[in-house]
């Protein structure tokens, strides 16, 4: 009876301790309390199921892992050594009664064989879920590498260009390296908001937003994609909505988003080429569109392309390389902010003639 109440009284512990290891413990000690008081009522060493003290390290493996696997030993062997006390000594178990040995052999085997089974099965399963999860932790720390160096790309490759043209002038010029001095501070907050996007996944952060003009946010990010744009002759065409204002995060924005879709755009457009860039209010939400007549998306990278674990990345026209993972970024925090975006894409190929790429994002408008 008392065994009993240990027994049902685990949950409740848990509720007031919080505790897993004494909610555990009180499980594992009323039950093997319970097997060995059976085996002492029918025998001890003589009895027919005294190979359930074996039940002891198994059942602790699986409630207490390996510590109570290993002190289980020591009490395996102090039940067994009381048993042989007893034996040797003459001393009368609890109760006696009177059972056909070999039946009672074979249905403790039985059902000794279904327990260990089942718990077996249980441990792979249990261990086998640790694993994926350890795996999963695994890729999320692989997916933030990533996530660092594409980001880290875009300022870096303007600091490159901007030292580049530096070196070739005698005199030093304020407008480079202002660009230099711009893109080191923008690299430092963007360090910021990976840390801040890690703890945002965790469910620990949120992202802090504040109104912003959405008309001067989309110039800065023009003016600091122009070598960008330079480097294959594109002209991007705009057509901005002055009083267009959404509550966001200005840095997320602006190099997180912004850019990556523009990249994206620069990306797969050929030389010489147009990019368009509207903004404008439509049933109570800012508009952004970015539109290319490059070469178009697939459809089946289009149904994966904001997936952060899928390989979605194609060389642009002149070979650029990418990550797959400017897209998932994007997405990743826009959607955090409140945002949306859609993808409207035409293949180029011999028979398409309006061929490219629109992406349609959209943030609820501050009023």
């Amino acid at each position: 009876m008392p065994l009993g109440l240990l027994f049902l009284s685990s949950p409740f512990v848990y509720k007031l301790t919080k505790s897993y290891n004494i909610f555990a413990f009180t499980v594992f000690l009323s039950t093997i309390s319970g097997v060995y008081f059976l085996i002492f009522t029918a025998g001890g060493l003589n009895a027919p199921g005294v190979f359930w003290v074996v039940a002891t390290p198994i059942l602790a493996t699986v409630l207490l892992d390996r510590v109570g696997a290993l002190l289980s030993i020591f009490m395996v062997f102090g039940v067994i050594f009381i048993f042989y006390y007893c034996d040797q000594n003459n001393i009368q178990y609890a109760f006696q009664f009177e059972y056909d040995y070999k039946k009672e052999l074979l249905r403790n085997l039985l059902i000794f064989t279904f327990f260990f089974f089942t718990i077996f099965i249980y441990y792979i399963n249990n261990e086998y879920k640790n694993f994926l999860t350890q795996k999963e932790q695994k890729d999320k720390i692989d997916n933030l590498l990533k996530i660092i160096i594409h980001d880290f790309s875009t300022p870096l490759s303007i600091i490159e260009m901007a030292t580049k043209k530096l070196k070739y002038r005698d005199d030093t010029d304020s407008e480079y390296i202002q660009k230099i001095n711009k893109n080191i501070s923008n690299l430092s907050e963007m360090i910021k908001q990976i840390r801040s996007l890690k703890v945002f996944k965790d469910g620990k952060y949120n992202i802090k937003k504040k109104e912003l003009n959405l008309h001067e946010t989309l110039k800065e990010s023009i003016g600091e994609m122009q070598p960008r744009l330079a480097e294959k002759n594109i002209t991007l065409e705009t057509s901005i909505q002055h009083d267009l204002l959404i509550k966001a995060n200005k840095t997320i924005l602006q190099f997180q988003i912004l850019q990556n879709f523009l990249s994206n755009a620069i990306k797969f457009s050929p030389d010489s080429a147009t990019i368009k860039l509207e903004a404008f209010s439509e049933n109570n939400q800012a508009v952004i569109k970015i539109i290319d007549y490059g070469i178009g998306i697939p459809s089946e990278i289009i149904e994966n392309i904001f997936v952060m674990n899928s390989k979605t990345s194609r060389l642009g026209t002149k070979g650029e390389r990418g990550t797959g993972y400017g897209m998932p970024i994007a997405h990743e925090f826009l959607t955090s902010m409140g945002g949306t975006v859609s993808i409207e894409s035409t293949e180029k190929n011999e028979f398409s003639k309006n061929h490219g790429t629109t992406f349609i994002i959209k943030f609820p408008l501050s009023i």
